[in-house]
This record gives C-alpha cells, structure tokens and sequence, in this order.
C-alpha cells in the first residue's frame, strides 16, 4: 500500500468526496477485502454489507464512499487486501492510511425508483429508441461473453419474462437468474436489478414475491453481486438506474435516451444487463407490443 512516495507530498492521497445513505456508521473494524483499479471494497465486522471506495468517475451506490484519487494513481496503489481497517465517527483507517468521512452524505431519494407511476402508454412511446440502443450495444459485444442477450441465457431470461406474469413460477425463475453468468456481477444478477428497478416503481407485489426468492439465493453468487442485489431487494438502486426511470416517468424522451447511454457505459456489460431486465419487465407488465416492436 502506498501511503507516500517521493513522487507525492504527505497531503497528496485519496480524500473521501461522499457517503451513500447505506454507508456503515458507529465503530467497526474489519479488513481490505478485495482491491480493483476503481474500487476498493471493505469488510467491517458486524457490517452485512462491504463498503466499497469508488473512483469519483464511478456512479455513486447507496452504501459506498466516492473518492478522489491523486492525479495518476488508482486504488491499487493505496490498497492491498488483507489489510486491517478501523472505521469510526471521525472516518476510516485502512493501515497507515486516514480517510476522513466525506462531509456530504449522499439523499436517499437518489437511489430510489420514481415516487409516481404514469401511464403506461407514456412509457411505451420512448421504448423503441431504447429497445434499438440496447440491440446495438449487444450486438457489439463479444460472442464469447456471457451477457443477458447472449443465446446461452436466452433460455433463463425467457423463462423468467414468461414467469412476471405467471406469478406462480416466479420464485422458482428468479431463483434461477441468481448468480448465472461471469465475472464480478453476473449477467443473471444485473437483469434482476434492473426488473427490481421496474417491479418496485411498478408493481409492488411482484417485487416482494421476486425479492423473496433472491433473498435466500445470495450466498449462490459473489460477494459483491449479492450486495447489490441485497439492496436492490430494499428497493435501493443505482443512480444511473433511478435516473432513466424517472425520465421514462417523467416522459422526457431525450433525457431517458441520455440516461440510457450513460446506464449502458457502466461497467464492462453490467449496464447493458441492467438495461435489458428494465425493457423485459416493462414489456412483461403490459406495455403494448406494437408500440415496443
């Protein structure tokens, strides 16, 4: 961990720039537990959650702390796993390394889906430009990557769209997108995000039916997938996400296509996974077909 070089005076390192309103509070220790360029995520005892430490590039999470970091530099530099970390009121020591709170903590309103529904005929009017840009995006992914559109996941999704409205295979479908897929955050997991996303602004009773049968499958995917998942299940989602919900209720076509773009430039296709198991589930809950062709 590099905590001063002759490169940077003792002020230069990372600063605490914000805290979402699930970030942990009170006196807990734990330890570095898994480093990346952009992120740095913290194990604290007694603490469900990890505590990520974002790149203040990176969208802002409900229970993460956004950090500059030093012009040049990236979290590996200032952290390594294993470490012992120490988390109080004042703010966080991760080994030699102090990170004061962040003076701004983040409204939790910004992580939540619309508070009104609208018709949704006013939905289906901006889902053709969006269904085109999520095709193209899939299309332009590599054929050996396991992303929500990839024909290995055709059979799952299908099954899962096919169950929103067949509430009776609904536990059995979700259960079976948990965990499906590569990487940090599987496929299968951020589809179920983004449907959550849907369910809790739109139909409520589906999210609890579908939210109970992630709860117990959580241990079946990563650490970190199952975090986001744990909140998506407390109806608490990415900004990115909430964003292009509120434009679609908003029905502000530009800015939805906007907040499209910048959900689908997230991460290497987990945005494009989100994005996917929003459109599916609009179209499962009724949105006219002709309107989404």
């Amino acid at each position: 961990m590099q905590t001063a070089s002759s490169k940077r005076s003792p002020t230069d390192r990372p600063q605490g720039e914000a805290a979402g309103p699930c970030a942990p509070a009170g006196r807990l220790a734990g330890r570095v537990h898994s480093v990346f360029a952009r992120c740095c995520n913290i194990e604290l005892s007694g603490h469900t959650l990890l505590l990520p430490l974002l790149d203040a590039g990176l969208a802002a999470q409900p229970h993460a702390w956004t950090l500059h970091l030093p012009e040049g530099s990236d979290c590996r530099d200032w952290f390594s796993p294993g470490t012992p970390v120490l988390l109080n009121e004042r703010g966080l020591t991760v080994g030699t390394l102090y990170l004061p709170r962040p003076d701004t903590r983040l409204p939790e309103h910004a992580f939540r889906v619309p508070a009104h529904r609208c018709a949704i005929g006013r939905i289906a009017a901006h889902l053709p430009a969006l269904s085109l840009a999520i095709e193209r995006a899939a299309a332009v992914r590599p054929a050996t990557e396991w992303h929500a559109a990839h024909p290995l996941l055709r059979g799952p999704r299908d099954a899962y769209r096919t169950a929103l409205a067949r509430p009776d295979s609904l536990p059995e479908a979700t259960a079976a997108l948990v965990g499906l897929g590569c990487g940090l955050t599987p496929a299968g997991d951020d589809l179920l995000c983004g449907s959550l996303a849907v369910l809790a602004w739109r139909a409520p009773a589906l999210f609890a039916r579908a939210a109970s049968a992630i709860r117990p499958q959580l241990a079946t995917t990563s650490r970190v997938s199952g975090d986001y998942l744990l909140l998506a299940c407390q109806a608490m989602f990415s900004p990115l996400l909430a964003a292009l919900l509120q434009a679609l209720a908003d029905g502000d076509g530009p800015q939805a296509r906007h907040a499209l773009t910048a959900l689908l430039a997230h991460g290497s296709s987990s945005g494009l996974d989100t994005a996917i198991g929003v459109v599916d589930t609009l179209h499962a809950l009724g949105v006219p077909a002709w309107l989404a062709a």
